[in-house]
């Protein structure tokens, strides 16, 4: 009898349950129906985004080597503080050779100075000897162009005059042996110097009117020009002397003002290896957070990965980014379909999910004029959408310290205050080629309207108030 119950119980019940599940498949339609209704609406723009810094500044290495030390990435830092240190052995290695080849070259310098010294010394002691040359040509030109003159003259006369006394005395002295001899006085041999002495007076009287002659008639054409060339010849030596002086001590002051510059160069080079080896630390330029970007190491086959610490870097490699916490701004992406309704300055709120129910205001500060289809934008997809997305950024006001890159934000952006309006939901419209549809049972039907929100269509013409339609996002998803 208890079995009989039992199995009449489970029989009751098990019909119960074909029944409900009967009643609700044959009933789709009042399930899965919607109503056009009044109610108050606003126009929002309701779009997801991204936190993101507003500033962010490069940490660039300014010297070669390895990296010691490095802040990890998404750490806090503070302005000033260190966040890179690199191996520095190879720039002091470079900063003692440079000092090592300035003191090289200011020696050289030295010796060029004094090199300079000794070849004006030694130029200028030539040029003064060929200049002595040349005074001595000219005046030995200028005295004998000048013969005779009047004091010459007159000591030649004044010869010649002493010469005719002589001759005379000598005839008389000759004159008086003579007499003495043919008086048989003096024998013959005694006439003989006397007759000598009178030859000799005679040749000295001839010289002496020679001389005065010759002295007349002034010197030889030979001899001018022999005087003159003279003086062409070391006028000319002494000019080539002094060419060869400034020539020469031109040459020395090359080399030492290449040696200056030389020195000038390496001051320059030493003076900038200080500067690389007093920044071997990289700061932080402002408060934020460490975002250490990559490289390709090709160690590795060319994969990207971080840098880190015993990475080598080179001068001038940008090692990361310092986010600054300061101030943050949201970028989001929106459907073509918005893109005339958004516009910048527009008055924006901003809730985020870390913090609840705090709503941050900003502006929204720039629209991109090009668009790029959606499935670009996700790395997830690809192939072509046919939709087009626009990318935006908001500026928050205020303090937006405590925001941290990457976090999800929700925009809203009113577009029109709230007013009472004929709405649909939006799963119940089906949008084709600019035109507007909704299905009465099987038939679709045109509707005139719009979408105000991310929720509501609001119905302009084709359905009254209290109408019913199908929500086809529930057909979909059976």
């Amino acid at each position: 009898m208890k079995v009989i119950l039992k199995v009449f119980v489970f029989f009751i019940v098990l019909m119960g349950v074909i029944t409900w599940f009967f009643l609700k498949s044959s009933a789709p339609e009042k399930n899965h129906l919607l109503t056009v209704k009044e109610k108050v609406v606003e126009m929002v723009f309701v779009e997801r985004g991204v936190i993101a810094p507003s500033e962010s500044q490069i940490i660039q290495t300014l010297t070669k080597g390895t990296i010691q030390e490095i802040k990890k990435h998404g750490s806090r830092v503070r302005k000033n503080e260190v966040i890179i240190r690199i191996d520095n052995s190879n720039s002091q290695d470079k900063i003692d050779q440079t000092k090592m080849d300035i003191k090289q070259e200011e020696l050289k310098l030295e010796i060029e100075k004094k090199h300079y010294e000794l070849v004006d010394f030694t130029e200028k002691n030539t040029e003064e000897v060929k200049n002595a040359r040349l005074r001595h040509a000219e005046l030995a030109q200028k005295e004998e162009l000048a013969k005779p003159k009047a004091d010459e003259l007159r000591r030649l006369g004044i010869k010649r005059q002493l010469a005719v006394l002589d001759l005379d005395e000598a005839k008389e002295k000759l004159q008086r042996q003579q007499s003495l001899f043919t008086k048989g006085f003096v024998s013959k041999a005694s006439l003989e110097p006397f007759q000598r002495r009178l030859a000799s007076a005679g040749e000295k009287e001839k010289e002496a009117s020679l001389n005065i002659n010759v002295a007349k008639k002034g010197i030889t054409d030979e001899r001018r020009i022999e005087l003159q060339q003279a003086v062409v010849r070391y006028r000319a030596d002494l000019q080539r002397a002094s060419k060869a002086r400034q020539r020469k001590l031109r040459e020395v002051q090359d080399v030492i003002n290449i040696s200056k510059e030389k020195i000038n160069e390496l001051r320059h080079k030493l003076k900038n290896l200080e500067f690389k080896m007093k920044n071997s630390t990289c700061l932080a330029p402002t408060d934020g957070f460490m975002s250490i970007r990559t490289y390709r190491d090709w160690d590795a086959g060319g994969t990207y990965a971080q840098y880190a610490a015993g990475v080598q870097v080179r001068e001038g490699s940008v090692v990361a980014n310092v986010i600054s916490s300061a101030s943050m701004k949201v970028e989001m992406t929106f459907n073509e379909v918005d893109f005339h309704r958004l516009k910048q300055g527009l008055e924006v709120e901003v809730e985020i999910p870390a913090f609840p129910g705090k709503v941050f205001k900003g502006k929204l500060t720039s629209i991109g004029a090009i668009g790029k289809d959606r499935n670009n934008w996700l790395k997830e997809l690809s192939g072509k959408s046919g939709v087009s997305m626009y990318n935006g950024t908001v500026e928050l006001a205020g303090d937006s310290s405590a925001l941290h890159p990457g976090m999800s934000a929700l925009v809203k952006i009113v577009l029109q205050k709230k007013r009472q309006a004929l709405v649909l939901p939006r799963t119940a419209v089906l949008q084709e080629s600019g035109a507007f549809y909704v299905y009465e049972d099987n038939n679709r039907k045109k509707i005139d309207g719009r979408y105000i929100n991310e929720y509501d269509f609001e119905v302009t013409g084709g359905l009254k108030a209290g109408e019913q339609v199908r929500d086809l996002s529930k057909e979909v998803a059976q």
